[in-house]
């Protein structure tokens, strides 16, 4: 019997939403903060979008040129640092994340007849869940020594989405 996840989809968009337009209400100051705001605000709203697709009124064109937008941004951040760990590693890998969501097949597994089979989307889904997963794991068990509460308690909630998001696809 399968089970029934409509709740809990529904649940995780309003958390996810909320979390998103927490970021817009009290940008930080500076630019580079701001950046960082701003993705994070884009993540939420996006990742509520895909819990719950009959609520969104973007196009999805717009959400990937967005979410391109993102990880250019920020994987030229990491360039000039010469480093995927971080901040702006893990905003180029959210905003790759949900480019592979929305530019992935439609249905949540490769099956008959699909262009990708499904052995390779259940790797990737499964690498994007452990990325997400030890993100978490790794705030929570040893948080930086002067690491803001405010943006990592949202992180915390947006990485275990994400987790969630991608194990659902397996």
């Amino acid at each position: 019997m399968p089970l029934d996840v409509a709740w809990s989809d529904g649940l995780l968009g309003v958390v996810c939403l909320l979390v998103g337009l927490s970021h817009i209400g009290m940008p930080p100051p500076g630019p580079v903060r701001f950046a960082h705001a701003a993705a994070h605000a884009v993540m939420g709203i996006g990742m509520a979008a895909m819990f719950v697709p009959a609520a969104d009124p973007v196009p999805r064109p717009v959400w990937v040129a967005v979410f391109l937008a993102v990880a250019v941004w920020f994987a030229s951040a990491c360039v000039r640092a010469r480093s995927l760990l971080g901040d702006a590693g893990n905003h180029v890998v959210g905003a790759v994340a949900m480019l592979y969501m929305l530019l992935g097949p439609a249905h949540h597994h490769g099956g008959p007849g699909s262009a990708v089979p499904a052995l390779p989307l259940s790797l990737v889904a499964l690498a994007f869940a452990a990325w997400f997963g030890i993100d978490l794991v790794g705030r929570v068990v040893r948080p930086a020594a002067d690491a803001d509460v405010r943006p990592a308690v949202p992180r915390m909630v947006m990485s275990a989405a994400m987790a969630v998001m991608f194990l659902g696809r397996l």
